[in-house]
């Protein structure tokens, strides 16, 4: 079973679909049950780490965080695993948005007394 048959089954589904206890059910039937991506990742780190690779200490911290850590994943690590096409699209957001924030017009004359040298 892989996450495409997964996802067709999901798209069929009358009722809300557990793709964890279809993965379960399925493997207690003796059907061959890919790995999820996320643990076909997790097995690539382990083996970096067995041949003695490691991350930056900035990544690693965010790993332990989000290992460790019921809450969500902090906006920092999707920055970091964004495809600069996503990184892009929200760079124009920014910059869209500046563009939409009203300039006030300066008045011709200052509103505050000219300061002279002498």
């Amino acid at each position: 079973m892989t996450e495409d048959v997964l996802d067709r089954a999901a798209a069929r589904a009358q009722t809300p679909f557990d793709r964890a206890s279809v993965r379960q059910a399925a493997r207690r039937a003796g059907a061959d049950v890919a790995r999820r991506p996320v643990d076909d990742l997790a097995a690539r780190l382990l083996a970096e780490l067995a041949r003695g690779q490691r991350p930056t200490p900035a990544l690693a911290d965010l790993l332990v965080a989000g290992l460790t850590s019921e809450g969500s994943i902090s906006d920092l690590a999707r920055w970091i695993a964004a495809t600069a096409e996503e990184r892009a699209a929200a760079v124009l957001d920014v910059l869209d948005l500046a563009d939409a924030i009203p300039t006030r017009r300066r008045a011709d004359q200052s509103e505050f007394p000219r300061l002279r040298s002498a």
